[in-house]
Order: C-alpha cells, then sequence, then structure tokens
C-alpha cells in the first residue's frame, strides 16, 4: 500500500494534522503493533478529544485526541 493512498493530502492548506497522523502511526502504533504479537498484551484506542477553551495553543488538537489528552481522565484532574 502506497503511503500516498492511505493518507491522501487534505486540500491546498496545512498539511501539519495530517503530518501528525502518519508520524504517530510511524512512531507509536506500528512498533506497538510488532511487539504486541509476539507477547500477551493489549491495547485501547482513547476517542475523546479535550475541551481546552482556548487554555494553551491546541489549533492542531481541535477535534482530534491528540497525545496525552487521556491523562487528565486517568488522574481525574479535569480543570474548569
Amino acid at each position: 500500500l502506497k503511503i500516498i493512498e492511505r493518507y491522501p493530502p487534505e486540500g491546498s492548506g496545512d498539511q501539519r494534522p495530517l503530518l501528525a497522523r502518519l508520524a504517530t502511526q510511524w512512531i507509536f502504533a506500528c512498533p506497538t503493533r510488532v511487539f504486541a504479537r509476539k507477547t500477551a498484551t493489549y491495547s485501547y484506542v482513547f476517542g475523546y478529544p479535550l475541551q481546552t477553551n482556548g487554555t494553551f495553543n491546541s489549533s492542531g488538537c481541535e477535534g482530534h485526541t491528540c497525545h496525552g489528552d487521556e491523562l487528565v481522565f486517568l488522574f481525574e484532574a479535569f480543570w474548569t
């Protein structure tokens, strides 16, 4: 499967969100799956985007779940 078929460009604008998804798969997801095939383990997909309300620059994360978003739920530290 060609990369361009799996991750087609999103219009002619900013391609950083697309690059972030591709890099996430290459750096985290693929090695995790290779390791998981060789041992008893589990994985999860966290799908609750964090609502920042402008707390920090999160323009790349709007409507998406970004790295570390699950921590506020895990440690029950959701700010208001």
